[in-house]
């Protein structure tokens, strides 16, 4: 099954592991509308680095975040709670984009509930329908145009909070 690992903005870099390991790449990245790409090969990397260094501090901090986002997606599947997996991975979005979390505030993200569902590995979903209902019930999280809208972030995580306490009490 596909897994979607990122949803890249402007100014993203992808690919980087490969140029740096030598190896073939792990992963495909797909366009939606116009996209402009400057591709880089091993050749001319070693010389672009060398002459840049705002690119090595660029490509260190993808690394960085790079690994940061993976201990949050083995984080999440650990997560026994549907509700509580789809709900941290939004939080991880908004932390890996540095977006404070205050009281009634709005935020708009730039993907929709299928996208959310696949950057979830492994999520059982019995009936999508009923899902996009109970967590999208416009109190904290909301459908506009199809792409997911947090109407308050702060309460995004006190969300999260009540589903990691309520699943942890069915553990029990």
């Amino acid at each position: 099954k596909e897994v979607l690992l990122a949803i890249l903005d402007k100014g993203d870099v992808f690919g980087e592991m490969s140029i740096l390991e030598g190896e073939k790449r792990s992963a495909t990245a797909t366009a939606f509308g116009e996209t402009e790409l400057l591709c880089i090969n091993n050749e001319s990397f070693r010389p672009l680095v060398q002459q840049n260094s705002a690119l090595a501090v660029k490509i260190i901090r993808v690394l960085s975040t790079r690994i940061w986002t993976s201990y949050k997606q083995i984080e999440n599947l650990n997560l026994t709670d549907t509700n509580a997996r789809l709900i941290h991975m939004l939080l991880t979005v908004l932390q890996k984009e540095k977006v404070v979390l205050e009281p009634r505030k709005k935020h708009y993200f730039s993907f929709g509930f299928k996208e959310l569902v696949d950057m979830c590995p492994r999520l059982k979903i019995t009936s999508p329908d009923a899902l996009q209902r109970q967590v999208f019930s416009g109190k904290v999280l909301a459908l506009e145009n199809g792409k997911i809208t947090c109407l308050d972030l702060d309460g995004l995580a006190k969300e999260l909070e009540y589903h990691l306490k309520r699943d942890k009490l069915k553990g029990k």
